[in-house]
């Protein structure tokens, strides 16, 4: 495609915007018919509009998007905060751990710092670069759109993550499944090879305690993301379906217990039940990522829904976005109390209930 330009200034007769972005209102200029075309060509997808922030346009308060930050103030697009401040140095560190390098892009800084050693911008309290005086706030918490090459646009949906959390997260093990596995996904995803691996009841877990602190030290986790059980019913997806206009599948959740014969979002009150002889008690709330929007069937990622509609009535309470964030929730977590066996129709007896 023809490289798209753009002037520093949009005029300021073009349409004023309403937008909305992590649940929050702001504004933007629109950009012109030409960026609009070039960007649905190049996505091939729905119509977009390219909008620019002015100075005098309502920005979103930071405190509404991380309430864990020590101080109110105004972003316009980037996601909490608009300075992002990445030494080089970091990112060498990073990449002497990983065969296919990364570059900055990646994280999309708008300040880079040299000279200094790697992650030593984790330490900086205050900050002066010329005139301009800074305060450190937070650090950012990286997503899977750190896996986008970005001179191809291919996701790669592993690394840098992986190797990021091997650094900052927790190990654990699994069996090798063999190279007919490992040939096949490395086939399908068109990238690097892979290989697939499968626990077992002798390996070492991680502690779900490490991972989000209202689980107890002592529940523990395979692969998935904090709990080895997350339930939905089927009444909740059908709410949302009734709002989206393209229907989901409880597949882009990814639950391992579906529930039926309830009311929608019953189980956000369950505090324990039994279903067979397995007794479950209820952790916290699932909230959602990007991965939501991957089409199942297709692997194809909107980026947009069901996650811009969950957002509009699955938000948490102020109280809790130290905890949850912007992001929506939909399915609980819950814990193991008594193990047994569970078995598909079993009828599911509510033991406890906020």
């Amino acid at each position: 495609m023809d490289q798209l330009v753009l002037p520093i200034k949009v005029p300021s007769s073009n349409r004023l915007h309403n937008c909305r972005m992590f649940g929050l209102d702001t504004q933007g200029r629109d950009c012109g018919d030409e960026a609009a075309q070039w960007f649905t060509s190049f996505l091939k997808t729905e119509a977009y509009r390219l909008v620019q922030f002015e100075k005098n346009l309502k920005g979103r308060r930071s405190k509404k998007i991380f309430s864990s930050v020590a101080q109110d103030y105004e972003v316009a697009y980037p996601d909490c905060s608009p300075i992002l401040v990445i030494s080089e140095a970091s990112l060498t560190d990073l990449n002497t751990r990983m065969e296919k390098k990364v570059k900055m892009e990646n994280f999309r800084p708008n300040i880079e710092v040299t000279g200094c050693s790697a992650f030593e911008e984790d330490t900086w309290g205050d900050l002066l670069i010329g005139d301009v005086e800074m305060k450190k706030v937070l650090a950012c918490g990286r997503c899977i759109l750190t896996t986008v090459d970005p001179d191809t646009g291919v996701i790669d949906r592993k690394e840098p993550l992986e190797t990021l959390k091997r650094v900052q997260g927790l190990q654990i093990q699994g069996r090798d499944c063999g190279e007919a596995a490992a040939q096949w996904i490395t086939s399908f995803l068109k990238t690097q090879p892979y290989r697939l691996v499968h626990f077992e009841p002798h390996m070492s877990p991680r502690n779900s305690h490490q991972i989000e602190h209202l689980f107890r030290p002592t529940d523990q986790v395979a692969y998935s993301d904090a709990s080895p059980f997350l339930i939905l019913s089927e009444a909740s997806l059908a709410d949302l379906n009734s709002r989206l206009e393209k229907k989901v599948k409880a597949a882009n959740f990814r639950p391992n217990i579906v529930i039926s014969g309830c009311g929608a979002y019953a189980e956000d009150s369950w505090d324990e039940i039994l279903i067979g002889d397995v007794e479950l008690k209820r952790v916290m709330a699932c909230y959602r990522c990007v991965l939501t929007t991957v089409d199942p069937d297709t692997g194809i990622m909107s980026r947009k829904e069901p996650l811009e509609t969950l957002r509009s009535y699955r938000l948490c309470d102020p109280s809790e976005e130290k905890l949850y964030g912007k992001s929506p929730f939909f399915g609980q977590y819950f814990v193991l109390e008594n193990p047994g066996t569970i078995q598909v129709g079993d009828p599911v007896y509510l033991l406890g209930q906020e």
